[in-house]
């Protein structure tokens, strides 16, 4: 991968988007575990997506990250650090990886925002994607065609939304 000369505009565009919202609320380990468990179900990740799981960053870590599997065997990971267990940035490193299968040629670059804005259409919605759309657009990063098939919203909230609604509908209230 080349230098990563994006990877503070990227951060800048997404903070206007999901900063303050329920995308950022954390979930804990168990809860992202299972956002993470819908999101590889969905028809679009399966066929555009790869197989990974959700790892606890090091404790001293500050970084999220994620990584395709390196050996035959072995499974894609997204390590998300303890203050990082949220919908945005789930969506940030499963770009990552999208991106990855994809040829990106920079951490950060315009196959990785094409690859985001699609993840979070299906995990958090087309409002967020477009949202997310316009702020890379209002920052003058430029998004690659995409080498992958267009996402289906099936609803304006994603997955997350889903997702949500039947968490809070399913615990029992005191």
């Amino acid at each position: 991968m080349t230098r990563d000369g994006d990877r503070a505009a990227v951060y800048g565009a997404e903070d206007l988007v999901f900063a303050e919202t329920l995308f950022a609320e954390p979930l804990g380990a168990s809860g992202v575990t299972g956002l993470a468990a819908a999101l590889r179900a969905d028809d679009w990740w399966r066929s555009n997506g790869v197989a990974f799981e959700v790892v606890p960053a090091r404790r001293e870590s500050d970084h999220s990250s994620a990584r395709l599997a390196r050996h035959p065997g072995d499974i894609a990971q997204i390590r998300l650090a303890i203050h990082a267990e949220d919908a945005a940035t789930l969506a940030h490193e499963a770009a990552h990886l999208v991106a990855s299968i994809h040829g990106a040629d920079s951490a950060h670059g315009d196959v990785f925002r094409s690859a985001e804005i699609d993840v979070v259409t299906v995990l958090c919605g087309t409002s967020a994607a477009d949202r997310l759309a316009r702020s890379f657009a209002a920052a003058r990063l430029g998004c690659a065609p995409r080498a992958w098939t267009a996402p289906s919203p099936t609803t304006e909230r994603g997955i997350y939304g889903r997702w949500r609604v039947a968490r809070l509908t399913a615990t029992p209230r005191r």
